[in-house]
């Protein structure tokens, strides 16, 4: 059985909790072994360790403890495994410094990925960073002055959405209005007219389809909580790029009209007092000037046994006589907007829309503005007459419609001609409507027209001649289903009438009754 080690000093205690022999055991006694172990953990001050004698050999003399430990005498029992510490003690010597090496060489190769790594990721931060101070600077000074990023290729007229909302926050009075880029050369009296202006009225009734509301009033249901339409839907029913919403509720309204002094024009109705705000007298029929209260009254007044479009007719009106009244000059129209306190659309500040308002002026008093309702249908559904709306569209927002690029289509509009009528006919429209939707496509629901056995698709020019036969495809037709007509109208990328085969071959369960 093992001894405990008496230390030098003589005590019967061991100095720590292991001393030399519990790590390298040589087999001899515990009293005269030592290790290398032993030089690492002790101090290297020197110490009164003598040599131990070798058996039956006389002591050796005292001095400092050898790191290196020698081999046994000969004749010295050997460990039972043939080994002793000694010939392990060059691990000491040789390892020690190549551990330490390695360790050195690890830790340098992962400090320099590091900071390859760091120094890349600043370099990408900045490039980003510098690539975002370009892009914003460029936005900014298109968006400040007018301009668009589309450039030369891009639509030749700015749009602009008007809309006039009720103290439920409905939208009761919509129109589009309409300006070339460079509508006017020159200043003050020299100013001289370049194109057209126009106005594209909105019966707030309209029903449209609109992302996440599904179809709804144009100016919108908030009892329901469906928000007025905005610039996204007039886009994708009509095709045209907005720069902007011109949004004020019917006071703001009124206010600029009295800014303006009034407005002329020739009523067609008479209006009973308007008793709530704005209040105003009543309106007789026939030519007059209005002030803004009356204004108001008289382009969301709806009489009886009025067509769907007259209400729109009506603010048309009062727009046209708002022009009228505009000044020319756009740093003037800021200073009115700025007086009323008017919230700019992000997208449309006042820098942006003083410009437009003023071409507007020029053009109304130059006698070269057009104004036209979008015509519903006369069935009840408030849905948009697209065969009579199509010239209108093509007339009024000619230079501003979304034109195809490269062949792709994206607007495709469906009329059926099944020969069904009322609820099986909203399913079958409504079955195409979800391929198409589906499919990445626009879907523009044209109603019904006459019977045809056959579907077809049409577009207006060979070029986009291949993009229709993969909408024919979405709708489950053949190829030879696509016809090119030649002045089609440009109101939609593709026209589809949906022939008497077609619920047959889309698989569409009708439902009972009409």
């Amino acid at each position: 059985m093992r001894q405990p080690v008496t230390p030098p000093n003589g005590d019967a205690e061991s100095d720590g909790f292991f001393d030399d022999a519990d790590f390298f055991d040589s087999g001899s006694s515990p009293a005269g072994s030592s290790s290398s172990l032993g030089s690492a953990v002790r101090p290297t001050a020197p110490t009164a360790f003598a040599t131990a004698p070798a058996p039956g050999g006389p002591a050796g003399p005292a001095g400092p403890f050898d790191p290196v430990v020698p081999p046994p005498a000969d004749g010295a029992p050997r460990p039972k495994d043939g080994y002793s510490a000694a010939d392990f003690a060059f691990l000491e010597e040789e390892t020690g410094h190549d551990v330490k090496g390695w360790l050195t060489f690890v830790e340098s190769r992962a400090e320099s990925r590091a900071d390859r790594v760091k120094q890349f990721r600043r370099r990408l931060i900045a490039a980003g960073a510098a690539a975002a101070l370009v892009l914003a600077a460029v936005g900014g000074y298109l968006l400040f002055s007018g301009g668009t990023l589309g450039g030369a290729g891009g639509p030749a007229k700015s749009v602009i959405l008007l809309q006039v909302s009720d103290n439920t926050g409905n939208a009761v009075a919509d129109a589009l209005l309409v300006t070339d880029h460079s509508a006017t050369t020159g200043t003050g009296s020299a100013k001289a007219v370049n194109g057209k202006g126009a106005g594209v009225l909105i019966p707030s009734q309209m029903v449209v389809n609109s992302t996440g509301f599904g179809q709804q009033p144009f100016g919108g249901n908030m009892a329901q909580s469906v928000p007025a339409a905005g610039k996204d839907t007039v886009s994708d029913v009509l095709g045209v790029t907005i720069d902007g919403v011109w949004r004020m509720d019917e006071i703001t309204f009124a206010g600029l009209i009295d800014e303006l002094g009034g407005v002329q024009l020739n009523a067609a109705v008479a209006v009973p007092a308007a008793t709530a705000a704005p209040t105003a007298a009543p309106i007789q029929a026939g030519a007059q000037k209005l002030n803004g209260g009356q204004a108001v009254a008289y382009s969301t007044y709806t009489a009886r046994g009025d067509g769907p479009d007259a209400q729109s007719e009506r603010f048309g009106q009062v727009v046209d006589g708002l022009l009228a009244a505009l000044p020319t000059d756009s740093g003037a129209i800021t200073a009115y907007l700025n007086h009323l306190g008017i919230v700019d659309d992000p997208t449309l500040p006042e820098s942006k829309l003083s410009p437009i308002l003023a071409a507007l002026a020029v053009e109304q008093q130059a006698g070269s503005y057009t104004s036209k309702a979008i015509p519903l249908r006369t069935d009840g559904s408030d849905e948009m007459d697209v065969q009579a709306a199509a010239p209108i569209v093509s007339n009024l927002l000619g230079g501003a419609l979304n034109t195809q690029n490269n062949g792709q289509v994206s607007r495709i509009l469906v009329e059926d001609a099944t020969g069904h009528t009322g609820i099986q006919s909203r399913a079958i429209r409504g079955a195409a409507q979800a391929r198409l939707s589906n499919g990445g496509y626009t879907f523009i629901d044209g109603a019904t027209v006459a019977r045809r056995g056959t579907s077809v698709v049409e577009v207006g020019t060979d070029g986009a001649k291949s993009a229709a036969v993969q909408v024919a495809a979405t709708l489950g037709l053949q190829p030879d289903s696509v016809r090119v007509v030649p002045g089609l109208s440009t109101f939609a990328d593709v026209t589809v009438l949906l022939g008497a085969d077609w619920p047959k071959l889309a698989n569409v369960t009708l439902p009972v009754g009409n």
